[in-house]
């Protein structure tokens, strides 16, 4: 069985960083006009903290942290955060943001899995660092939004929630029905839908699918792995029940990927031999 955390993405780069690397860990920063971005893996808070120490921008006060495989932190220029203050008045009296999400909501963990990987390079990569603060931001809005509109939720349901996205998460391989998972759970099917929905704004079944077809696309990116091996590690033990499922999510097929990898690795090839 596959596990998510082995799979496909053994190292995160954030794009036109500084790189500071040895044989136990690889930090990485960037620095923009309003804010500056620090990334540490694998996950060391301890070293985290001591690495970014001489780089911190005096002019960027205000932090976000959000750890995961690795630790990733945002600060942010106190105006920018007061352009949002419309918004979400909130945000606006705290140098620590981190402070207002008692958890993190899916959009917000893509939001910064979004600024990893990419494979582009000078002015683009830097407006695409731009780009990705900036929706960190709206999702950072948005989430605090619902969280002071919606009902307060208790610590059971947030347990219950966060054991079922462990699970899937832990092992994407084995698609379990909602059923399954809730038996695992411990609770019924119908209580573990509405504690999801109330944790992560989504059903069971969408937060899965999301999963498996993002797992599934960087799969396809960033190894060689046929066909078969991408859709088993996924759920799938059809292909072609797979290209239909992820042509439906993304609106090209796995080939499409595929191609376009070839392509681009053949046109390298011959750019390296000139």
């Amino acid at each position: 069985m596959k596990k998510r955390q082995t799979a496909v993405r053994p190292t995160y780069w954030l794009a036109g960083a500084t790189l500071i690397k040895n044989d136990q860990y690889l930090f990485q920063y960037y620095k923009g006009d309003f804010f500056t971005l620090f990334l540490t893996q694998p996950r060391n808070e301890t070293l985290h903290h001591q690495l970014k120490g001489k780089h911190l921008d005096p002019f960027h006060p205000v932090r976000l942290l959000y750890t995961d495989e690795f630790v990733f932190e945002i600060f942010l220029d106190r105006a920018c955060i007061e352009e949002y203050k419309a918004f979400c008045p909130v945000m606006s009296n705290t140098d620590d943001l981190g402070i207002l999400i008692p958890f993190w909501s899916i959009g917000m963990e893509q939001a910064v899995k979004a600024f990893c990987n990419s494979s582009l390079k000078g002015p683009l990569a830097d407006r695409f660092i731009y780009a990705r603060v900036i929706d960190l931001l709206i999702q950072l809005v948005h989430h605090i939004k619902e969280i002071n509109e919606r009902p307060a939720i208790d610590e059971a349901t947030i347990k219950y929630a966060e054991k079922a996205k462990q699970i899937i998460l832990d092992d994407l391989s084995n698609y379990d029905t909602v059923e399954r998972v809730a038996r695992k759970v411990g609770i019924s099917e119908l209580d573990l839908q509405l504690a999801f929905r109330k944790r992560f704004g989504m059903t069971v079944g969408k937060f899965s699918k999301i999963e498996r077809m993002q797992f599934a696309h960087d799969m396809l990116e960033k190894t060689d792995d046929i066909l078969l091996s991408v859709a088993l590690a996924v759920g799938y033990n059809d292909p072609g029940n797979f290209s239909v499922a992820f042509k439906n999510y993304y609106g090209y097929s796995p080939g499409y990927i595929q191609r376009k990898k070839k392509l681009f690795n053949s046109q390298q090839r011959c750019t390296d031999s000139e």
